[in-house]
């Protein structure tokens, strides 16, 4: 245990050469082995000379209350209390908060920590903000006598420190807490002081992650280094299986997930799995889906209709019907226009020695009437689906906040089981 005598000597000479926070821990550490009155004068010189009055003053009353304290002690006292009311009130915010408020350097006592309000005295002053993990700000500032305001708000930035990523083998993609710009390893860059976790995948291996921290330690010059040994194995992705029907078991390649609704996505190699649902009087479903590595695939299965399907309006249908009947008649229209053609080029056939009664007449012919009857098949047919078209677009005159509703009636396509669709629709009837 150090003496007090060499603590109070060292004290005196650092504040005899202005080396402030020096004086002031030698005082506080000679007062903490053996309490006296003359420690807290003289630490309350310090502070006073820091221009520190909270605590000079808060220091100088504990002296004041002792048997040692005089007239000219008090009258200090009086002096310093009068002196900080004329001082200005300021208060201080920093992004984040939680810094360390100081006057002049970072060498100084704290003042109050962020966000705060002090005094503090006036005139041409440096503020000095500081917090674990952020690069220290300082602030010149001059402050009138008797002012009161709220100092703009001070932005920390992040300390930055530097990590290299490293995998075996390389080229793993790297996503750092889960944002940002993915890195190819091995890469280097700089990254905010603190804890942050990696995640790494590469094709053909498994997934893994890696939490680690970063220091101010760690430069550009002298980075973190982390190496990942990755695992080889099948890629994964994840499969999310929504079904209408409560209850309904849902099966992967034969393997029973559970009934529906499933708590979440599942984990699947990557690849082709077959996706079967059963419910009790309901057709069951089954179809093939495709898993991809790192994504999650969503299956959305509608047992009401007996597999999943794309809800029609009328009006939607009826648009496509008329589509496909003003296809049909521009068919019709060409096809027409083709025959034309070829039965001009039979009149001249007929006309002409070298083509009268040959093969050619015979081939002419036959061209005509084929292209006569497909143009009689698509004129036929485009206003026939172009009428149903108009038919069901008249008739579906439901405003559109009701049109996907259960007012009237409800059209559906539905996948069938040779590559297909059926149409369907349903009725309600008050």
């Amino acid at each position: 245990m150090r003496r007090i005598a060499p603590l109070l000597m060292e004290g005196r000479e650092h504040f005899a050469q202005g080396r402030l926070p020096q004086a002031l821990n030698a005082f506080e550490q000679a007062n903490a082995i053996k309490p006296h009155p003359l420690m807290l004068y003289n630490i309350a010189q310090v502070y006073e000379t820091m221009e520190d009055l909270p605590r000079a003053i808060d220091t100088l009353r504990k002296f004041t209350a002792t048997d040692a304290a005089d007239a000219d002690a008090k009258a200090k006292l009086a002096s310093l209390e009068q002196t900080l009311s004329t001082w200005p009130e300021i208060t201080l915010t920093t992004v984040p908060s939680g810094a360390a408020v100081r006057l002049t350097n970072g060498d100084m006592p704290v003042r109050c920590t962020t966000p705060c309000t002090t005094k503090l005295p006036p005139g041409l002053r440096t503020l000095h903000f500081a917090l674990p993990g952020y690069q220290p700000v300082e602030r010149p500032v001059r402050f009138a006598a008797g002012q009161r305001l709220a100092f703009p708000p001070v932005a920390l930035p992040p300390m930055l420190g530097s990590v290299t990523f490293e995998t075996t083998p390389p080229g793993a993609t790297v996503v750092m807490d889960g944002a940002g710009t993915p890195g190819l390893a091995p890469f280097t860059q700089a990254i905010p002081v603190g804890q942050h976790t990696a995640s790494i995948t590469l094709p053909g291996h498994k997934p893994t992650s890696r939490t680690f921290t970063v220091t101010a330690a760690h430069t550009a010059a002298a980075p973190l280094t982390i190496t990942v040994a990755l695992e080889a194995g099948l890629a994964e992705g994840q499969l999310l299986v929504r079904v209408d029907r409560p209850g309904a078991e849902v099966l992967i390649d034969e393997r029973l997930l559970g009934t529906a609704p499933l708590p979440g996505p599942v984990t699947l190699e990557s690849g082709m799995h077959r996706l079967r649902v059963r419910a009790r009087g309901a057709e069951a479903y089954e179809e093939v889906v495709t898993v991809t590595a790192g994504e999650t695939t969503e299956a959305v299965i509608e047992l009401s209709m007996g597999g999943p399907s794309v809800g029609l309006s009328q009006s939607t249908i009826g648009y496509g019907l008329m589509g496909l009947g003003g296809a049909a008649l521009i068919g019709a229209a060409v096809t027409g226009a083709l025959a034309m053609g070829a039965d001009g080029d039979l009149a001249d056939c007929r006309t002409a020695r070298d083509c009268a009664r040959t093969q050619r007449e015979v081939s002419l012919a036959e061209d005509v009437r084929s292209q006569a009857l497909t143009t009689d098949i698509l004129l036929g047919a485009g206003i026939a689906v172009a009428a149903t078209g108009v038919v069901l677009w008249l008739l579906d005159d439901r405003p559109a906040s009701t049109a996907s509703g259960t007012d009237g009636p409800q059209w559906a396509l539905t996948p069938t089981t040779d590559g297909g669709f059926s149409a369907a629709a349903r009725f309600t009837f008050e």
